[in-house]
């Protein structure tokens, strides 16, 4: 139990240190039956704009893997956003519009067999400085199965990439 908690409490500093903080999404506010609604409007939606479906989206990776096979698995999912017809991986992060940070460990004191890790998704609209919190993803790893587990980090990732579409190339205006 203890060396869980303790687990746990250097994964959210490494986390913290690779960068992976990152803003989280503002909540919709419930409405209680009864109560007095707001006479102020919602604001109007931004027009889409017309984006290539074709094109793909730039993807930055970072990592903070010390691990053997924690560096095997970012190296995989490296090359997996190189054979991606919808993502295109670019080395500058300040070029990409969705970032993924991932953190790796080895949960079994350095043998080497396997990494848990950590892959925060985050976006980065047209017209904002900031990231948007999109997901994230946490697993163990075997050594045998990286190429299977990165796939699987990059389809996900990639797999709302039409709505990724929508919310990078279309919101205006400042955040509700």
């Amino acid at each position: 139990m203890r060396q869980t908690m303790v687990l746990g409490l250097v994964f959210g500093l490494v986390l913290a240190t690779a960068g992976a903080a990152a803003p989280a999404r503002g909540l919709a506010q419930e409405t209680k039956p009864g109560a007095a609604q707001s006479a102020t409007p919602a604001p109007p939606e931004a027009p889409p704009v017309d984006v290539p479906q074709d094109v793909a989206i730039t993807v930055q990776v970072s990592a903070s893997a010390q691990d053997k096979v924690g560096r095997l698995f970012v190296e995989a999912i490296r090359e997996q956003l190189r054979q991606s017809l919808d993502l295109a991986l670019v080395e500058d992060s300040k070029d990409a519009r969705i970032r993924l940070k991932v953190a790796t460990l080895d949960p079994d004191n350095g043998i080497g067999r396997r990494t848990v890790y950590s892959v925060v998704v985050t976006v980065r609209p047209a017209d904002r400085d900031l990231d948007v919190y999109w997901n994230n993803y946490v697993g163990l790893c075997g050594q045998a199965r990286v190429p299977a587990c990165a796939r699987n980090i990059v389809d996900e990732a990639g797999a709302p990439t039409a709505s990724l579409r929508t919310i990078i190339e279309t919101t205006t205006g400042p955040a509700p």
